[in-house]
């Protein structure tokens, strides 16, 4: 048996395999999208919550990631962890210097970094 099974109505494939694989932030055929992202809290708000990196994103990556969209001027990260193991889960909040820059950043929302699409949404401060 193969899992998930293929050709399965009940696990379609979220993309196909015509990924971009240069890191540029774009797909071809893109197959996935999200939820509209909420609306923005407040109008001082400058917190996202990122999720869908892979493990292995570095910080430097999200640096660069946001920074197509404009957005340079990053306050803080914080990365959530397994709290058994301390790895990282994928996800987790990105705040930046102030509200202009975190809704640059979330231009990005649906783009993709390291061939998965990554997801943003606003968090309360």
């Amino acid at each position: 048996d193969v899992w998930p099974p293929e050709n399965s109505p009940a696990f379609p494939p979220l993309f196909d395999s015509k990924r971009d694989n240069t890191n540029s932030g774009e797909i071809t055929n893109k197959k996935v999208e999200f939820e509209p992202m909420r609306e923005i809290p407040n109008e001082f708000c400058a917190k996202l919550y990122v999720t869908n990196l892979q493990f292995e994103t570095s910080e430097d990556e999200i640096v660069d990631f946001f920074a197509k969209a404009g957005a340079t001027e990053i306050k803080s990260m914080r990365w959530l962890e397994d709290i058994h193991t301390g790895m990282f889960k994928g996800s987790g909040y990105v705040t930046f210097s102030c509200t202009e820059q975190a809704t640059l950043a979330a231009k990005m929302h649906g783009k993709y970094l390291k061939g998965r699409p990554i997801r943003i949404d606003w968090e309360e401060n």
